[in-house]
C-alpha cells in the first residue's frame, strides 16, 4: 500500500479561475473566489494553536473552503451536528478551537467576509492529505451521539463507489440542491466530496421549502439531496411541482422513504428517488 500519509488526494477536477463552483442564489461562486477563501482560512489557521478543530458553517462552499483549509494545516476536524448547549460543552472536552458560528462564549475563529482578491491564473485541483481526519458523529437518536473517525481516503472510496453506482444519473451540469446539512455524513458525502469529484456546481444554501426549491431551480437544473421527512412534506405542496422539470435526480437517505411518499414524489416530479 502506499504511504497514505504523504500521499496529496485531489477532490476535484483542475479548475480555471471563472469556473463555477457553486452559487449563492443566482450568484455564481467561481473557483478564483473559493481558492481565495482557503487561502484566507489558512492564514488565520496558521497562527491558530491546537489540531483538533470544531467546525460549523451553515453556507456549504464557505464550509468547504474552511474544511479544506484546516486539513491542509494539519488540523483534525469536527463536525459539530449543531450548536446546541450541549453539543458545544461535550465538544469542549475534546476540541482545541472552534470554527464557524458557534455560540460567543467559544470564542469562534472565522475569516472576514471581506478578503484580497486572488490574481487571475490556474487554480488547479483541490487537493489535501489523504491521511487527513474529518470526524462525524451519529444522530444520538439511542443515546449519546458518538464520533466516527473518517480519513479522507475513506471518503473518496465512498464517492468513487457512488459515482460508479448513481454517476449517470442527472448531469455534470445540474447543481446539487439540498435540504439535508453537510455536517452529517449523509449531506458531506453527496453535498460536498460527491459534487467536488464529479464537478456538479454547488447550491450553498440548504432548501427548506418548497419555495425555496423553486428559487434554486428557476435557471438551473438540479440534484436534490433530501430525507424522508423532507420529501413527505413537500409533496404535501402544489407549489414544489413547478421545479419538476429542472429537478433531474432525487436523492434519499436518513430514514426510511415509505412507498406511498416515493410514489408521490414520482408522480409529482417526474423521477423517482
Amino acid at each position: 500500500m502506499p504511504d497514505i500519509k504523504a500521499k496529496l488526494m485531489t477532490l476535484s477536477p483542475v479548475y480555471s479561475p471563472m469556473d463555477i463552483l457553486g452559487w449563492h442564489k443566482d450568484t455564481p461562486v467561481t473557483a478564483d473566489i473559493v481558492f481565495n477563501r482557503i487561502d484566507a482560512w489558512g492564514n488565520l489557521l496558521k497562527d491558530t494553536p491546537g489540531e483538533r478543530c470544531a467546525l460549523y458553517l451553515h453556507d456549504t462552499i464557505e464550509f468547504i473552503c474552511a474544511m479544506v483549509a484546516s486539513l491542509r494545516e494539519g488540523k483534525t476536524v469536527y463536525l459539530s451536528p449543531n450548536t446546541l448547549p450541549v453539543t458545544c460543552a461535550a465538544l469542549a472536552r475534546t476540541v482545541d478551537v472552534y470554527l464557524g458560528e458557534f455560540p460567543a462564549e467559544y470564542s469562534p475563529q472565522r475569516v472576514s467576509a471581506v478578503s484580497t482578491q486572488r490574481e487571475q491564473h490556474e487554480c488547479g485541483a483541490l487537493t489535501i492529505p489523504a491521511a487527513s481526519e474529518i470526524v462525524v458523529f451519529t444522530s444520538g437518536s439511542t443515546g449519546e451521539a458518538q464520533a466516527i473517525r473518517k480519513q479522507v481516503w475513506q471518503l473518496r472510496a465512498e464517492v468513487e463507489t457512488l459515482t460508479a453506482l448513481f454517476g449517470s444519473i442527472g448531469t455534470k451540469s445540474a447543481d446539487i440542491v439540498s435540504t439535508v446539512s453537510h455536517q452529517h455524513i449523509y449531506g458531506l458525502l453527496f453535498k460536498v466530496f460527491f459534487p467536488l469529484h464529479n464537478g456538479n456546481p454547488i447550491y450553498a444554501a440548504n432548501v427548506n421549502f418548497p419555495e425555496e426549491l423553486i428559487v434554486a431551480t428557476s435557471e438551473r437544473d438540479a440534484i436534490l439531496l433530501s430525507s424522508p421527512a423532507h420529501l413527505a412534506r413537500f409533496v404535501e405542496s402544489d407549489v414544489w411541482q413547478k421545479a419538476d422539470h429542472r429537478v433531474r435526480a432525487i436523492f434519499s437517505s436518513g430514514g426510511t422513504l415509505t412507498h406511498e411518499v416515493s410514489r408521490k414524489v414520482a408522480a409529482s416530479m417526474k423521477t423517482a428517488p
